[in-house]
């Protein structure tokens, strides 16, 4: 199984393995997972109409069906619980999108988001699309 990010800062496409990598053997004892290299997109251009759209279809191209894709965004001047919900809305409908039909056990977690606390980074936004039939969390 593998992850890709979605990150918006150069701090966070740093440290975002070593984030991930941890949640998911602290948090769902996954140990055999690959973390690959993070997509950059800074937080205005990301919830600008299109560009959230346009960094998932691009994870999405370099991962299979059975793998994640997870969106990390600071959310400091932001309500995470209405931030969330609304990306994982536009991710989950431009994947479902670039495919031309749904991937198998394809469902999306935005109305279940709570936020998450990155040390010196405020609340981030969670899992964002899941595609496939595992888990993945932000907290």
């Amino acid at each position: 199984m593998k992850f890709i990010a979605i990150v918006e800062g150069y701090g966070d496409v740093a440290a975002v393995r070593v984030l991930l990598r941890r949640v998911l053997q602290e948090q769902l004892q996954c140990y055999d997972v690959g973390i690959e290299r993070p997509i950059r997109v800074p937080k205005g251009k990301l919830l600008k109409p299109g560009e959230l759209e346009r960094a998932v279809n691009l994870a999405a191209r370099r991962i299979s069906a059975t793998d994640g894709i997870v969106v990390l965004v600071d959310a400091d001047d932001d309500c995470p619980a209405e931030l969330a919900p609304a990306m994982a809305t536009r991710a989950a409908e431009s994947h479902l999108t670039e495919r031309s039909r749904p991937v198998k056990g394809h469902s999306v977690q935005g109305s279940q988001a709570r936020p998450a606390t990155k040390r010196g980074h405020g609340a981030s936004g969670q899992r964002l699309v899941d595609r496939g039939n595992r888990a993945a969390t932000g907290s």
